[in-house]
């Protein structure tokens, strides 16, 4: 499989949400848009080829197609059958490319260019906070520690 099974009882919810079925929202939303992302590179991307920017060999597509919400099922076994449906689809696009490394006629799609300028400031974001949640948890812990050694 190269997509994850959508949640479908939690996208129910939401669209009921969106067109005020449930509650009241001040502003209804008028269109979904549903992003799928594929990548061609030497081996499959990880979070981790994300956070640390080494993915930078690979090739990254956007692939936008926009729902209007008034086109989309009422009902809820309808609904999520739609729901199911634009899985495959995504399924089987994502099959085509992963096979050909082509796109199919008719599917659109964007490439997404990486800087490393904007890959260097991710790294240094990452670092940076990692630092602090480290040294946060260090102090805490040596405070409970010097706490506890007065008890004993």
């Amino acid at each position: 499989h190269n997509c994850v099974l959508p949640r479908a009882t939690a996208f129910i919810a939401i669209t009921q949400s969106f067109r005020g079925e449930v509650t009241e929202v001040p502003e209804q939303v008028e269109d979904i848009i549903d992003v799928t992302l594929m990548y061609k590179g030497p081996r499959d991307l990880c979070l981790s080829d994300i956070v640390m920017g080494s993915y930078l060999d690979t090739e990254v597509y956007a692939n936008f197609r926009t729902y209007k919400m008034s086109d989309l099922p009422k009902e809820e076994p309808e609904l999520q059958t739609w729901l199911y449906d634009r899985y495959q689809e995504k399924e089987d696009m994502i099959g085509r490319f992963k096979e050909s490394g082509e796109f199919t006629e008719g599917e659109s799609f964007t490439q997404i260019h990486q800087s490393t300028g904007r890959l260097l400031g991710s790294f240094a974001f990452w670092y940076i906070t990692a630092f602090f949640v480290f040294d946060f948890y260090k102090s805490t812990l040596g405070h409970v520690l010097s706490l506890a050694s007065g008890f004993l």
